[in-house]
């Protein structure tokens, strides 16, 4: 699922969906992105790309300064992090964004559209995630680390590694693949930051723009969002009745709820849920009267998280 520009409503874009030159033009004459948070963000991503040891030039240089101009449109794709990038579908998904920025600035000089592939590192289901299936053959990563899988430290994939190696071959090409993985995959990264290597090493030159949103300086962008989503469900009424739509063609894949909002700490992502008078997390652990949580979600809003249908506002 894509998402086309900025909205204060999901618009999810299918492939059949209208022609996208209509969509991000939509998306052109509502914009109201502004220069400070376009500076943020492309401060937040510089410091990302440096702390992975990932040098910002060429087409991605370029696409990070026309991003924090106003007449840039951005097209985004998001997916979670499987591990050695998982699915050949992730590779032809990327490749598309990238495609149709491309067309747009081929067809629309009015504005400057560039691709941005969201990590989904706040996901914290890690057993969708650390495995990939090659060759009939599963390669699993083990740890007891939990969370946001996004923050998890990589250890010990050396032999991960190797094994694929043996499936691949001993070609230059299976030889430059493995290099890449122990490249990405190096011990003390976290696992977003290995996702950001390889993926920049595969289509940094196109342009790509990788972006982590679990920053605090991002997410301050966020409280009003998750403020509405808390006190009013704001999303799950338009959702729903979006979900009983597709149904007619699709297989609903993701559940709306009353609040689509986690909490998040080191090592923990917990579901909020209504309770009397306030809010808990799902495990009961966490119980906050109505005004507190308003309250930790304005000074803390890192420590909040949108699961997958709320995260594409």
């Amino acid at each position: 699922m894509d998402y086309i520009g900025r909205s204060d409503r999901l618009r999810p874009f299918y492939h059949r969906a209208p022609d996208i030159s209509e969509l991000i033009k939509h998306a052109g004459e509502r914009a109201d992105f502004s220069l400070e948070k376009r500076a943020t963000l492309v401060q937040v991503l510089r410091e990302q790309y440096s702390a992975s040891d990932l040098q910002i030039k060429g087409r991605l240089a370029e696409n990070l300064e026309m991003l924090s101009q106003s007449e840039s449109r951005t097209v985004t794709t998001g997916h979670q992090l499987c591990l050695f990038g998982g699915p050949l579908y992730v590779f032809y998904k990327l490749l598309h964004i990238i495609s149709q920025a491309e067309r747009l600035n081929a067809s629309n000089p009015g504005f400057y559209t560039l691709p941005v592939f969201w990590m989904a590192t706040e996901d914290h289901d890690l057993e969708e995630v650390n495995h990939v299936h090659f060759r009939g053959r599963e390669i699993r990563w083990e740890t007891n680390q939990s969370g946001a899988v996004g923050r998890m430290e990589i250890h010990e994939l050396e032999p991960l590694i190797a094994l694929l190696q043996t499936q691949l071959g001993s070609g230059r090409r299976s030889q430059s693949a493995a290099a890449l993985l122990r490249e990405a995959y190096r011990d003390g990264l976290t696992l977003a930051q290995a996702t950001r290597i390889l993926v920049h090493a595969w289509f940094g030159d196109r342009g790509l723009v990788i972006l982590d949103a679990d920053d605090p300086r991002l997410k301050r962008y966020a409280h009003e969002l998750f403020e509405r989503e808390l006190l009013e469900s704001e999303s799950s009424k338009a959702i729903q009745s979006q979900s009983e739509e597709l149904a007619r063609s699709y297989p609903v894949q993701a559940f709306v709820r009353p609040i689509n909002v986690f909490y998040l700490t080191p090592g923990s992502r917990l579901r909020i849920e209504h309770r009397i008078g306030g809010f808990q997390t799902a495990d009961g652990s966490k119980i906050w009267p109505r005004s507190e949580l308003v309250e930790e979600l304005r000074a803390h809003p890192e420590r909040f998280s949108p699961n997958d249908l709320l995260r594409p506002l």
